[in-house]
C-alpha cells in the first residue's frame, strides 16, 4: 500500500490520521511518519479490510434490529 492509497482509505472511512492512530493503538507521531516510508506497514491494509467489514456488519445488524422492532410493533397493532 502506498501513502496515497492509505490516504484514500482514510478518506473513504471518514478518518483522520489521529483517528487511525487511536483506533489501531499507534502514536500519532508514528502514523504521520508513514508519509516518509517507501510503503505502509503490511498490517494496515488488512486492518482496513476488517474495519470496513465490521462497519458493514454493524450497519446490517442495525437494520435487522430495526426491522424486527417494526415487526413487533406491527404485530402488537394487529392484536
Amino acid at each position: 500500500m502506498t501513502y496515497d492509497e492509505f490516504n484514500r482509505k482514510l478518506e473513504a472511512n471518514n478518518m483522520s490520521l489521529k483517528d487511525f492512530g487511536e483506533l489501531c493503538g499507534q502514536a500519532y507521531s508514528t502514523v504521520t511518519k508513514y508519509k516518509y516510508l517507501k510503503s505502509i506497514p503490511g498490517w494496515v491494509d488488512s486492518w482496513f479490510e476488517m474495519y470496513e467489514k465490521t462497519n458493514e456488519t454493524e450497519a446490517i445488524k442495525s437494520k435487522i434490529i430495526a426491522f424486527a422492532e417494526d415487526l413487533k410493533q406491527n404485530d402488537k397493532a394487529d392484536n
